[in-house]
């Protein structure tokens, strides 16, 4: 079980960062808050969050995303499990495809461009809009 887990970091969690928690024994680390549209459509968005190819050694690996939209959500989640699926299928060899370990919601940040888009700890006021 994971004893040092590396929260998100606006700015901060790039895979550098991730793979340098983890060289003084953090032994889970989340991505950047990823916006939904934009890990889905734009190779250079997922490329600037995760680096040009995924280390075996930045895992376990969270992607966390943040939106309110939930057709934005759910093509994101659609998209990486058929990369994960597709990356299973070749044995987990291929470090072109993503692969993560868990994928999580952002319910917690509190920015002012939150607040506007209706996402992050915005959502806990919206609980239907959450839950539903």
């Amino acid at each position: 079980s994971p004893k040092y887990w590396v929260a998100p970091l606006v700015g901060l969690s790039d895979p550098s960062f991730r793979v340098l928690c983890r060289r003084y024994g953090a032994t889970v680390a989340h991505t950047e808050m990823a916006d939904p549209g934009g890990f889905v459509h734009s190779e250079y968005y997922r490329s600037q969050l995760l680096g040009k190819q995924q280390e075996d050694r930045d895992r376990p690996l969270v992607l966390q995303l943040g939106g309110s939209r939930v057709d934005k959500l759910l093509e994101a989640v659609k998209f990486i499990v058929s990369q994960n699926h597709s990356n299973n299928e070749n044995g987990g060899t291929d470090s072109s495809t993503l692969s993560f370990d868990a994928v999580e919601l952002n319910c917690g940040c509190p920015q002012q461009c939150a607040r506007k888009g209706g996402y992050g700890a915005f959502l806990l006021e919206d609980l239907d809009k959450l839950c539903g």
